[in-house]
């Protein structure tokens, strides 16, 4: 078991989202509180210890995880949820590539996180998983 690994890989999803789309950081509530440099932000930023962003990791990795209880049989319930996820972010100016590359965060950080226990197999299950996810809400957005 990974030590507060639900605020660690929520922390590191959004460093390595904002690194591949310093963009959307304004998009945030706290965007303007973060210390940003051409290419992303800066690497000693202090995103941990910004309370209203920590807060949104919380909120995120509740979302996640209920994402991933909702898996099974009857996807229905999970993708009428997405959608309104999805029209919820919408009104923020999410775009499709914001979501593309919000997928590629969840990827990169599941590597980082988990090294060389992720297996070939395991990656590939989390990249179909977050296709699903992500073509199912990008349907909503611009």
């Amino acid at each position: 078991m990974i030590p507060n690994y639900s605020e660690r890989f929520g922390l590191l999803i959004f460093r390595k989202f904002f690194d591949l789309c310093p963009d959307a950081i304004p998009l945030f509530s706290f965007g303007n509180e973060l210390t940003i440099a051409d290419d992303g932000l800066e690497e000693d930023d202090s995103l941990g210890k910004n309370p209203r962003f920590m807060m949104h990791i919380k909120l995120f990795m509740s979302r996640f995880s209920a994402t991933m209880d909702m898996l099974g049989p009857d996807m229905e319930v999970l993708e009428g949820d997405l959608v309104v996820f999805a029209k919820h972010h919408r009104q923020y100016g999410v775009t499709k590539e914001h979501h593309r590359m919000m997928e590629i965060a969840i990827i990169e950080a599941v590597q980082t996180m988990l090294g060389d226990q992720l297996k070939q197999e395991m990656r590939k299950s989390w990249e179909k998983l977050g296709s699903f996810i992500m073509s199912v809400m990008q349907k909503e957005l611009h």
